[in-house]
């Protein structure tokens, strides 16, 4: 075999043994901010009305989002199991439960108004 061709081949090694590491270290992939590997989304209601509220402020575990237009939100890179999610925003009442990150998990929330329209706060 040539000089030539064993570098190549030696080059290659190297590579596929490097990308075998990484992998094996968990370097090759995004796990989010929070070195986590669960996710929370869903959509904030005004309690007791289909309306969504956009401009929420929602939070878990550190990592933190605002709702779009519709409602909705998502948190990346989660810790698994118990975790404390909140969401505030001027003119609605503080709302805090306790959600279960087991992977991929959907959590509505049903913020309620403090400026009337009441309602119980609740999540779905």
């Amino acid at each position: 075999m040539s000089s030539g061709r064993w570098n190549l081949l030696r080059i290659g090694m190297c590579c596929v043994v490097v990308l075998g590491l990484l992998v094996i270290s968990g370097c090759g992939g995004d796990k989010g901010t929070n070195g986590g590997n669960g996710s929370l989304s869903g959509t904030v209601f005004k309690a007791n009305s289909p309306y969504p509220v956009s401009g929420v402020y929602v939070s878990c575990a550190g990592a933190s989002a605002t709702t779009d237009i519709n409602g909705g939100y998502v948190l990346e890179g989660l810790p698994l199991g118990s975790q404390t999610l909140s969401a505030t925003k001027d003119d609605y009442e503080y709302f805090s439960t306790t959600v279960n990150i087991t992977g991929a998990v959907t959590q509505d929330i049903f913020i309620v108004s403090s400026k009337g329209g009441g309602g119980n706060v609740g999540e779905g």
